[in-house]
């Protein structure tokens, strides 16, 4: 069958500003044991030697949800890692596979521009609330998706692309 892959959401094992607090709560308790009179430059210092460990963006993602289209069908691939707890200051990747789930496609046939972006965004939030169930604080970057899917006509896609 031809496929083809529209999209690529990152699900983040916390928000980045829960991230950053829990962070910012260690530096606290790091600098309030120590005699260390310069406050700046000691958090700064804990900065560097602790990068990349302290750093959200793209080192906290515990899984994605892929979106491909074809002539018939909307598929959802789920790719996450089987974990349930993930520290913040972890030093290691999570491994993250093909995480099986039943039924998450839907026909794309006889819908409109519309109908389609609707469904996907129900299939979404569906995936998020069901397949990354037992995750606590999980945080689902619809950013660029969302960005991406309000100029596209995935319905022109589909007619002109099979």
């Amino acid at each position: 069958m031809n496929e083809r892959i529209i999209a690529s959401i990152p699900v983040y094992s916390i928000t980045e500003n829960s991230f950053n607090q829990k962070w910012n709560i260690f530096y606290e308790k790091s600098y309030n044991n120590t005699m260390f009179k310069d406050k700046e430059k000691y958090i700064s210092t804990l900065e560097y030697v602790y990068f990349p460990t302290n750093s959200w963006k793209y080192n906290k993602i515990i899984g994605f949800i892929e979106i491909i289209v074809s002539k018939e069908d909307i598929i959802f691939e789920i790719y996450r890692s089987p974990k349930k707890i993930f520290p913040y200051n972890s030093k290691s990747k999570h491994f993250v596979g093909f995480f099986p789930s039943l039924g998450n496609h839907f026909s794309a046939l006889g819908k409109n521009n519309q109908d389609l972006k609707d469904e996907i965004q129900q299939f979404l939030k569906s995936i998020e609330e069901h397949d990354f169930l037992g995750i606590k604080n999980i945080y689902v970057d619809y950013t660029c998706f969302e960005n991406f899917i309000k100029y596209f006509d995935l319905r022109n896609f589909i007619d002109n692309e099979f």
